[in-house]
């Protein structure tokens, strides 16, 4: 960031000269700043019009005017800025305005008063921080949303399927040795005009109509209903077409809530006692991933477990034990039960089950017949190849070499079979009878 407020990027040199690399081997990539260009241009004056290129690094341009083709290079800016030409890098004040022009390099402004673009050119490769996209402001092509960007309207995103999820901050777990444990913090805002992104979810008319209201706790997502608690972590938020406002559950139940502004935010079922299993089995390492699944291995072995939690929680009665119980299942005597009894942020008790989780749900999905994969409680439904199969998946799951293809493999005298992924890992289902 340094090198790029004080220079000028001319572009790469190498392998990366090219608009497209392919990184199927080594690269080396040069990138080429040009320093003496921008050092040898004139001051820029501070306030009033700027009719020729000019070296801003240092200094604050109140209200200016910026001529066409004029190059203003490492500014801060304050109050109001019309602009024909280019601005390369630089910081806007709080609550600042630009109108018209070219922008690229570093664009930044201030985290509570975010300066607002109106019919701006924004670059390609250009990093922003801070503003809201207003009318008629383009984005190019691989320009970087980063923290706190905002729209005035959904019209001003340039293409459906833009993954939102890098202007929202993230909020740290309670137990941070958990990879991937951090949440997406939906009270802050996406639309300026539309306050914090968890509105938009409580206004979707299912929430509304039926009186539930999610509250966000350190990043999750909460619900009470009766004798039950929801708890969803917000991982990814995507702009998206959609027709109508929904709350939609998928075959893993990860929710994803559709709002009026076209956002689809995706949640995955948190398992609320993570910091105090991971206490439990520190010389374990925990990786919850994006879908929701939790991955248990240790170093060098030749198995690991996969995990899930359901995403109901229902209260426990005073007397119960805590912490991780294992039991037997009815189903098959080789099946184990899991749950963990624990009390929630707020003291109550609760108690939540644990569930065996396939190791890529999504594999299993395509190769499967997609309209007939269930999964309810731990028990698996699909057909494969014509063949429907019904039961429970082993927590426990071995590497092997990688595949290439999802296969099934039967087990000698059992009625098993062992799914096999493209990955290698090979995962039993106790099946079960119909």
């Amino acid at each position: 960031m340094f090198c790029q407020l004080l220079t000028q990027f001319d572009g790469h040199l190498g392998d990366c000269s090219s608009s497209t690399l392919m990184m199927d081997a080594d690269k080396t990539c040069t990138a080429v700043f040009n320093i003496n260009q921008i050092n040898s241009l004139p001051n820029c004056p501070t306030t009033g019009v700027i009719s020729s290129d000019c070296n801003a690094t240092g200094l604050t341009l109140q209200n200016i005017q910026i001529s066409n083709a004029v190059k203003v290079y490492n500014g801060i800016f304050t109050g109001s800025v019309f602009n024909q030409g280019d601005i390369i890098n630089g910081q806007f004040a709080a609550s600042a305005l630009l109108t018209g022009g070219n922008i690229s390099g570093s664009i930044s402004g201030v985290q509570n008063a975010p300066a607002q673009f109106l019919q701006v050119q924004i670059q390609s490769n250009t990093q922003l921080n801070h503003v809201v996209i207003g009318q008629d402001t383009q984005i190019k092509n691989g320009a970087i949303l980063g923290l706190g960007v905002q729209f005035t309207s959904a019209n001003q995103i340039p293409v459906a399927g833009m993954d939102l999820s890098s202007v929202l901050p993230k909020v740290e777990s309670a137990c941070p040795q958990v990879e991937g444990s951090q949440s997406l913090d939906l009270n802050s805002i996406i639309f300026s005009q539309s306050g914090g992104v968890l509105n938009n979810l409580n206004a979707i008319p299912f929430m509304s109509q039926n009186a539930f209201a999610l509250r966000s706790e350190s990043g999750l997502l909460k619900l009470d209903i009766g004798d039950s608690r929801f708890i969803q972590r917000p991982v990814k938020v995507v702009h998206v077409l959609n027709e109508s406002a929904v709350v939609v559950p998928d075959y893993v139940n990860n929710l994803y809530f559709l709002t009026a502004d076209h956002l689809n935010v995706k949640t995955h079922p948190m398992l609320f006692g993570i910091c105090q299993l991971y206490q439990q089995f520190s010389d374990w390492t925990w990786t919850e991933l994006e879908n929701g699944n939790i991955r248990m291995e240790k170093p060098d072995q030749a198995e690991w477990i996969s995990i899930r939690p359901e995403w109901v929680l229902t209260k426990a009665s005073a007397d119960s034990p805590r912490g991780l119980q294992i039991a037997n299942s009815p189903k098959r005597a080789e099946i184990l039960e899991l749950s963990y009894i624990g009390n929630d942020s707020d003291g109550q008790l609760f108690k939540q089950k644990i569930i065996s989780a396939p190791v890529s749900p999504d594999v299993l999905y395509l190769a499967s017949d997609r309209n007939q994969l269930q999964w309810d409680s731990g028990v698996l439904n699909f057909v494969y190849q014509g063949q429907n199969y019904r039961g429970v998946l082993d927590f426990v799951v071995t590497k092997s070499p990688a595949s290439g293809a999802f296969s099934l493999e039967l087990v000698g005298g059992s009625p098993d079979v062992i799914l096999i992924y493209p990955s290698g890992d090979r995962q039993r289902l106790f099946v079960l009878p119909p």
